[in-house]
């Protein structure tokens, strides 16, 4: 087999690392970082059976491993799912804006909560 046809073959090495499948979304949330400050505006941009991305658009010191209390907007008039969640990885970027984003594995999410989610 030549090597074109084995590229084809070739996956991502970053899809072969993910064990669960995300399904993007866009959900205002507030996230408290810290329980001396008060929540920051953040938005939950994808979510899987075990985890969640994020995004914010101010810098806040995030850090692996940090615990993160969710209050996510499902909309509809409905009252926000609460969640906890343990921060894996954070990325800043600058391109003429601010945004900082973090992949984290779900500890805790209320159940009628999250069944409200997958609605």
């Amino acid at each position: 087999m030549d090597s074109c046809k084995l590229q084809a073959f070739e996956r991502n090495p970053r899809e072969e690392n993910r064990k669960f499948l995300r399904f993007p979304l866009s959900l205002k949330a507030e996230c408290h970082y810290n329980v001396r400050e008060a929540g920051q505006s953040c938005r939950v941009v994808d979510i899987s059976g075990q985890g969640l991305g994020l995004e914010l658009d101010i810098p806040v010191r995030l850090f692996n491993g940090q615990l993160v209390l969710l209050s996510i907007d499902i909309g509809h008039r409905r009252a926000p799912v609460s969640a906890i969640a343990k921060l894996a990885w954070v990325h800043s970027q600058e391109d003429g804006f601010f945004i900082q984003r973090a992949g984290s594995s779900l500890l805790f999410m209320d159940p009628k909560g999250k069944e409200r989610l997958l609605e």
